[in-house]
């Protein structure tokens, strides 16, 4: 047996390497997600296994029996094969790792590597069997062709690395880490060709390199979770490592590496390496099964027990309390959080009890104004058009203070109105006609103003219905152009009814003769009315303003009307600009004039619901927009933009 085995202080490393990546592979066969890198790391570490098991061997061979042909035989069908496989699977690992921008080249590749392969595994095939095992030949082909797959292996890393350096930093960065673990592969392969294998600068950097390159990988494959792992997981693995690491360093500096034909040095090194092996699996075993079971019940189960805690009061328990464990950082953390749902279960039972009580005081303050609310909510229903508006205490502080005013007028007036009957009376019953007759005369007046006022708050009141009047939806086809002339026409038309003096220039302008859409009519219509009419009065007081100073001043009112295509959408939509020359509207005044009931008209002349009624007509009616572009003293400009879907 001592002629046969020779143990080398490679065949050590090679088991290490192989013990370390059958971890890795136990992990990916027991990975419950089935990812597609998964099942080419399966298929890396296999065959990586495979080739440093064979590794193992080879060196622990005496150099009389690396020219068997059984040794032959293990060369072409096992150690070519393997090391074709796991370049191949490597590939692909880079390809997958973290994204996949270049998918297509990966299944090319595939079609590249495979004929290679089969070419590498032939090439050695007639070295073995037709050229007399020629040591060199197989060197340095084994060794260019790890040359050229790694400096591929390094240009697709580093492309990954520039392409997600602005995407994914975190994938970036583990690129970058492989782009070193590749360097170091090919700087193995080019001092091994260069000075030779079995030189002592060519021994030393193989077995150095070799052993950090391939540790790096699997810590960058934890840390960067290729595959979802566990803390667990990735605790063990990082144990595993560093404790291979320190037995490689042990190895390598007890015993360093020999030439395999110095048997003498080598027979020297057997007992050492033979404890080596020993030390090795019993790291290993104590690693694999004992370390799980400490981590476990040390780190998993408490983690897991708070992470199903934190689970169940994002669900809504907040009783829920988490069994602490072992006196540190985790055992403090789970009484933490144990004192956070106390505190949000106290938290929460106040909140509770605290709204309780509001829902009493809420109920009875309901019952002590039942009968004002009742009457409330009927002059509500009658304001709403087919939504709740923005601000309901804003509307009925509008609606009682814009009635209250008339109605305290007519009170007033009927009050003083029975006390001149009683002085009639008094007057008629003494014959004093001519005083009678004056006071006829005042009742007249009182009446007069009595009906004035009542016609206020009915006017209030029917405004008030407009605007809460519910369209019937029905739309019809027009011209919006012929539309909006025809209310400027109409609007003026009423002005100069009560101001003959009144002069105004409406000037109409617009790409085509007509426009047609379909639209609620009389609702556009009644949106028309009200922007007219309105900039009718800002120059009917802007008028008034210039008269006074003596200079000349020209009302006019410009109306635009074209098709616009909004950025980013396909139907057109028509805009309306309706600009005036009037007095413009202050700053503090213009967020406020579409909210209902606000005016800046005399009060007694206007209720402050046009623009409130124009504003829902073409946003809620019509799916538009209404803007309002003004400045102060030099006019004002409407512009309404109507959707043109299902127009003609």
């Amino acid at each position: 047996m001592d002629k046969l085995i020779l143990l080398h202080t490679h065949s050590i490393m090679a088991f290490i390497l192989a013990t370390t990546q059958f971890g890795m592979l136990l992990f990916l066969l027991r990975l419950k997600q089935h990812t597609h890198i998964r099942k080419w790391m399966i298929i890396n570490y296999i065959a990586s296994i495979v080739w440093q098991v064979d590794q193992t061997i080879r060196f622990s061979l005496a150099p009389s029996v690396q020219g068997s042909l059984v040794y032959k035989i293990e060369t072409v069908l096992i150690y070519s094969p393997a090391l074709a496989i796991l370049v191949l699977s490597y590939f692909q690992i880079l390809y997958l790792f973290l994204h996949q921008p270049y998918e297509k080249e990966r299944r090319l590749m595939v079609r590249i590597v495979v004929p290679v392969a089969i070419g590498l595994v032939a090439l050695n095939a007639w070295n073995e069997f037709a050229n007399d095992s020629n040591l060199f030949v197989f060197q340095v082909t084994s060794f260019l062709y790890g040359l050229v797959t790694n400096i591929w292996a390094l240009f697709i890393s580093y492309r990954k690395a520039r392409f997600l350096k602005h995407m994914d930093a975190h994938a970036s960065k583990a690129h970058r880490l492989l782009v070193w673990v590749n360097i170091g592969f090919i700087v193995m392969c080019v001092v091994a060709v260069v000075f030779g294998f079995y030189s002592p600068v060519g021994y030393w950097t193989f077995f150095i390199l070799i052993w950090m390159c391939n540790l790096a990988q699997i810590v960058i494959y934890i840390t960067y979770s290729a595959v979802p792992a566990s803390f667990q997981i990735k605790i063990a693995g990082f144990s595993f490592v560093t404790v291979v690491t320190f037995l490689t360093m042990v190895t390598l500096v007890f015993f360093p590496p020999l030439i395999p034909t110095e048997i003498e040095a080598r027979l020297l090194q057997q007992q050492g390496l033979k404890q080596m092996f020993i030390i090795i699996i019993v790291a290993t075993l104590f690693i694999v099964i004992v370390l799980p079971g400490l981590l476990r019940k040390s780190l998993s189960e408490p983690l897991k027990r708070l992470l199903m805690g934190v689970k169940q009061v994002n669900a809504g328990d907040l009783k829920v309390q988490v069994l602490v464990g072992s006196p540190d950082e985790i055992g403090d953390l789970t009484t933490n959080f144990n004192q956070m749902t106390q505190s949000l279960q106290k938290a929460n039972d106040e909140l509770r009890e605290y709204a309780e009580k509001l829902e009493i005081k809420v109920e009875e303050r309901t019952a002590a104004l039942k009968k004002s609310l009742e009457t409330l909510q009927t002059t509500q229903a009658q304001l709403i058009q087919s939504e709740k508006m923005a601000s309901l205490g804003e509307l009925t502080a509008g609606i009682a203070h814009e009635i209250q005013n008339p109605l305290n007028f007519v009170n007033n007036f009927s009050d003083v109105s029975t006390e001149i009957m009683t002085e009639l009376k008094e007057y008629v019953q003494a014959g004093q006609l001519k005083e009678a007759e004056d006071v006829i005369n005042d009742l007249t007046v009182n009446l007069t103003k009595i009906h004035h006022h009542g016609s206020r708050a009915a006017g209030i009141v029917k405004s008030m219905l407009e605007h809460s009047k519910v369209s019937d939806g029905k739309r019809h086809t027009v011209d919006i152009i012929a539309l909006c002339q025809q209310y400027a026409q109409l609007s003026y038309k009423s002005i100069i009814a009560k101001d003959q003096s009144f002069e105004c220039d409406i000037v109409f302008r617009h790409e085509i003769d007509s426009i047609q859409m379909e639209v609620i009519s009389e609702d556009i219509g009644r949106v028309f009315q009200n922007i007219f009419v309105n900039a009718f009065y800002a120059m009917g007081e802007k008028l008034k303003q210039e008269k006074a100073s003596d200079n000349a001043y020209q009302p006019k009112i410009t109306v635009s009307i074209h098709k616009l295509l909004k950025p980013g959408e396909s139907a057109e939509s028509i805009e309306i600009r309706i600009r005036d020359n009037g007095t413009g509207i202050p700053d503090t005044v213009k967020a406020k004039i579409f909210q209902p009931f606000f005016t800046t008209k005399p009060t007694g002349n206007y209720t402050g619901l046009g623009l409130s009624i124009s504003y829902d007509i073409v946003t809620k009616g019509h799916s538009g927009t209404f803007m309002v572009e003004t400045e102060l003293g030099e006019g004002t400009e409407m512009i309404i933009q109507l959707p043109l879907t299902n127009s003609l």
